[in-house]
């Protein structure tokens, strides 16, 4: 309940069982947006770092005027069973993963960014994924994937 609605009597109430945000959580007194307005009630200001709920979902992504939301104005782009479910990680696991990611995240996104605006040939793509490797990416694979077996194991 923490992570998807912050404190209940702060952020949200329990209305027949359901828990609802507050008015002042989507719609800020002081001009913030609601991922400004999240961060100061959730860890991660919902950024799916862990199991989100659904009705935290329903509430962050209501019907868009028009009656979409926008999950269903990207569902004919994205493939959304292709998605990593919202997995958890060990203790141990992040602990590993948080030194690795920092340095990968960044290497990839120049990289890739590099690659598509041309700065980068292609005929270096080799050297990148030998220097993932080098950077231990198969290692977050392996604990991603582990994650992803517990989570499927529930």
């Amino acid at each position: 309940m923490l992570n998807n609605f912050g404190v209940e009597g702060v952020s949200y109430d329990m209305v027949d069982g359901y828990p609802t945000f507050k008015p002042h959580v989507f719609k800020n007194p002081d001009g913030l947006s609601p991922e400004e307005s999240l961060m100061q009630y959730v860890p991660g200001g919902g950024s799916w770092a862990t199991v989100s709920d659904g009705r935290y979902l329903e509430q962050y992504n209501p019907p868009e005027p028009a009656g979409y939301t926008v999950t269903e104005r990207v569902a004919p782009y994205v493939d959304m069973s292709r998605m990593l479910p919202p997995v958890q990680f060990t203790q141990e696991e992040q602990r590993t993963l948080t030194p690795i990611m920092m340095d990968l995240t960044t290497f990839v996104e120049e990289n890739v960014n590099n690659f598509i605006l041309g700065r980068k040939p292609l005929s270096e793509f080799p050297k990148f994924q030998q220097d993932l490797k080098k950077m231990q990416v198969e290692k977050v694979i392996s604990i991603y994937q582990d994650a992803y077996d517990r989570f499927m194991s529930y």
